[in-house]
């Protein structure tokens, strides 16, 4: 097992402050997260990067049609294609500054990393996987989104925050959507409360004065119960009250003025080496899991019973159709399988593995750490990567 140094790594909570110019400068009382020492590294290499400098990263997470792609195009124009085929458009390339990183996955889906300038700091902002989606189930994204972190902080890619986009439009706050700010909750950790932004979006859905008042009333609603914790830790609140690039900026350089971050998963998965499904945020995952596993058995169980009725009273047309409702039964208690699977893996050993196949297959090496990202990514989580780069100036 290779175990892969970078050269210049800082995976840290490196305390830095952002000038009035918009450069990110040093604290010289900034403090280092534990790294494995060069016992722990039996055969310890060192990568190098054309790009100098630090690179900072920052995720946009939220449930599938919060706003993801659209909060991004803010930042880029046209960077992201929006709704439900999320395949990303190769566009705004004549900025130097602009690197498209599209990484689309067999079913159309996609997650896109793109490159943007906030005053004088260059900052990679990236398109995640939506929870609640109708065909990916939550275990895969979570298992998705940790294999975006854990590529992060082993390559040595500063995490500046986390910005969850929740629609203002929503009517209830629903069991799944205070599940799904628990796993962001157990994900963070409590000290990195001050790096996630909290977004209310499409609140040009809620039109008129009581339309207004309505949404004024859910987002306070939302400060004082269902986000109260984090806003209580330090996460700053935010209303897209109007699509603008400024805006979308001004939230983007709130996340850029904190310290850099390292989320309790990514301390659980590499300084304690835990398996994915034995972290906080793991284990609520695999128990939801678990429990619709069960479901599932259950009524694989009830379907074969019907079928064996049906077939003992020679009911061809019944039998066919419960052996249709089985066969797909049991395609979904497969992918649920396949997912527990990878909820058991052991993410350090394997993005290490996989960092050094992506090095390993790139003549001349990776111009950043970025690009490395994106080279481990494409095999890391079955994606193919497209790659618009463009690293003049950047």
């Amino acid at each position: 097992m290779v175990k892969w140094r970078i050269r210049s790594f800082r995976p840290a909570v490196s305390a830095r402050r952002i000038s009035s110019g918009g450069d990110l400068q040093d604290n010289p009382a900034s403090t280092r997260p534990r790294v494995r020492s060069s016992s722990q590294r039996p055969e310890d290499r060192t990568l190098s990067f054309d790009v100098p400098g630090p690179e900072y990263m920052i995720l946009v997470m939220g449930v599938t049609g919060s706003g993801k792609s659209s909060f991004i195009n803010l930042l880029e124009d046209d960077s992201v294609s929006v709704g439900r085929n999320l395949r990303s458009r190769n566009a705004s390339m004549s900025s130097p500054l602009h690197d498209l990183v599209t990484l689309i996955v067999p079913d159309t889906k996609s997650c896109t990393a793109v490159k943007t300038k906030i005053g004088q700091t260059i900052v990679t902002v990236v398109d995640t996987p939506g929870f609640n989606d109708d065909e990916d189930s939550d275990g895969k994204i979570f298992a998705k989104i940790t294999r975006f972190l854990s590529t992060q902080y082993r390559l040595g890619i500063l995490l500046k925050g986390i910005i969850w986009l929740q629609k203002i439009d929503d009517n209830k706050f629903t069991g799944s959507a205070r599940r799904y700010m628990d796993i962001l909750t157990q994900m963070c950790g409590d000290d990195a409360s001050p790096n996630i932004a909290l977004v209310t979006t499409m609140w040009e859905k809620v039109k008129g004065t009581d339309g207004l008042g309505l949404g004024l009333e859910r987002d306070e609603e939302l400060r004082q119960h269902y986000w109260s914790t984090l806003v209580d830790g330090g996460s700053c609140v935010f209303q897209m009250y109007t699509r603008s690039r400024d805006r979308a900026e001004a939230i983007v350089a709130t996340l850029l003025k904190k310290a850099d971050v390292v989320l309790q998963i990514q301390r659980e998965l590499f300084d304690d080496h835990q398996r994915l499904d034995r972290t906080c945020a793991g284990k609520m995952v695999s128990s939801a899991l678990e429990e619709r596993i069960f479901e599932k058995l259950q009524t694989i169980r009830t379907l074969r019973e019907q079928l064996e009725d049906a077939e003992r009273r020679k009911n061809d047309r019944k039998r066919d159709r419960i052996r249709k409702q089985l066969d797909a039964q049991l395609d979904e208690h497969a992918i649920q399988m396949r997912t527990r699977e990878e909820l058991r893996c052991q993410p350090d050993d394997e993005t290490d593995e996989k960092i050094k196949e992506a090095n390993d297959k790139k003549e001349g090496g990776w111009k950043s750490r970025i690009q490395l990202f994106a080279g481990v990514m494409g095999p890391l989580v079955s994606l193919a990567v497209n790659l618009a780069l463009n690293f003049a100036g950047a």
